[in-house]
């Protein structure tokens, strides 16, 4: 019994540690995630490849928000949709569509004001009054009879020569009248005042 004596097992069999063995790498450095707006970025990109805008076809004003009617690069005419300003990205098509606006309003308006010029040509001025602090002017037209006369504002004449032909004699008109009235009445002389009798004959 003495020569086969065991060592204790504690001894020999000793365990290392859990901790020492077993650690973890932290999850956010092994599983780093892209963001989601680069995602979004190429969406978007996609999305104006697929729509752009060929041209602006015309302009409405709805509930106080501008609005432009577009034509779709590579869509029907069938297709053109209303857009609001804010949601365009095209402001070169933006500033062409009004310079061309403002432009044809310009021509429609010369071509207004030359019909009328032609069919309705002032031929004289014949009086003048003020109603509403407004100045008016009444005329006579050409090719039409007295009574076809109107009354007109200044800011609807476009005859200058006219209307300082017409000024230049009411001024002149009521110089004289205001002269006649600051005129006293010329005294009547005794010459004028006698009455030359008739000769008497003698019987």
């Amino acid at each position: 019994m003495s020569t086969n004596k065991s060592k204790p097992t504690m001894s020999t069999n000793k365990s290392k540690r859990r901790m020492s063995t077993n650690i973890s790498k932290p999850t956010m450095r092994t599983n780093k995630s892209k963001p989601r707006m680069s995602t979004n970025k190429s969406k978007q990109a996609k999305e104006a490849e697929k729509y752009t805008v060929d041209k602006i076809v015309k302009k409405r004003i709805q509930n106080g928000v501008v609005e432009y009617f577009l034509k779709w690069s590579g869509y029907r005419d069938s297709e053109n949709t209303w857009e609001p300003e804010c949601n365009l990205k095209c402001p070169e098509l933006v500033r062409e569509f009004e310079t061309e606006c403002t432009k044809k309003h310009m021509e429609d308006k010369l071509k207004k004001r030359k019909f009328a010029a032609d069919v309705y040509a002032v031929e004289k001025i014949v009086g003048k009054r003020i109603q509403n602090d407004i100045v008016q002017y009444f005329l006579k037209w050409r090719g039409y009879g007295v009574s076809e006369n109107t009354w007109e504002p200044e800011s609807n004449l476009d005859c200058p020569e006219l209307i300082w032909e017409f000024e230049a004699e009411l001024a002149k008109k009521n110089k004289e009248e205001k002269l006649k009235k600051q005129s006293p009445p010329s005294p009547v002389s005794d010459d004028d005042s006698e009455v030359d009798s008739p000769p008497i004959e003698d019987p």
